[in-house]
């Protein structure tokens, strides 16, 4: 007797890896059983995890860590290639030098990958984008910037204190009329957050989220 299955559904969560075993039995009562059959149904490729790396993601840090996220996939990968993307440029980072990879699984259990990409990469002030792209023993590929995946690591490393320069009021100075409009220029070699104008102790004016947008779509002069 031939026993045939139907393919697998190609859905995405459908991917795993298996074991397929059988015993049969004939009317004189003999058993015999089929050595398992471990096998993969891997249509997607790779998902990342990237919780590790969840309070960094979309942020600004003074001070450049080390990236940890990974890489899950059915099958073994058979080639990885890791990508930093910065405001000048883009760099291939090297295995064991600029990342180190812990690799797990096998044997019937999925394949996991961590990578943990040096603070050492990140050491100027700048806006990086990690990228790893793989390629898997099913053929697949993949990116973790592809819109299936929504994967892409970016933060910006940021040291540098904003500048601000007075352009029409100094110290001990006197001003004739009954105002003055003060214009202000202030500058950031990234992302400023918020601008917030003290007098005499207290909050007189903030610019910030939508209005901050504002002022810089339009230069970088503050008036008030």
């Amino acid at each position: 007797k031939e026993f045939t299955f139907a393919n697998f559904p190609e859905k995405k969560e459908i991917d795993d890896v298996y074991t397929l075993s059988a015993t049969v039995t004939d009317k004189a009562g003999n058993t015999s059983t089929l050595p398992p059959i471990h096998f993969s149904v891997n249509r997607f490729g790779s998902v990342y995890d990237l919780s590790e790396a969840t309070s960094l993601n979309g942020t600004y840090i003074k001070q450049p860590v080390d990236v940890v996220f990974s890489e899950v996939n059915a099958n073994e990968l058979t080639e990885i290639t890791i990508t930093l993307i910065t405001n000048s440029g883009s760099i291939v980072l090297k295995e064991d030098e600029d990342y180190k990879i812990e690799r797990s699984g096998g044997d019937g259990k999925w394949y996991k990958y961590t990578y943990t990409i040096y603070a050492k990469n990140f050491e100027n002030d700048d806006n990086y984008s990690v990228i790893v792209e793989s390629k898997d023993e099913a053929g697949n590929r993949a990116k973790n910037d592809m819109d299936v995946k929504d994967a892409v690591i970016k933060f910006g490393v940021d040291s540098t204190l904003p500048n601000i320069s007075i352009e029409n009021l100094e110290s001990r100075s006197t001003y004739v009329g009954t105002s003055h409009t003060v214009n202000m220029t202030i500058r950031d070699n990234l992302k400023l957050a918020k601008v917030i104008v003290m007098l005499d102790g207290k909050q007189h004016i903030e610019w910030s989220g939508d209005a901050l947008e504002e002022v810089l779509k339009n230069g970088d002069s503050f008036s008030f």
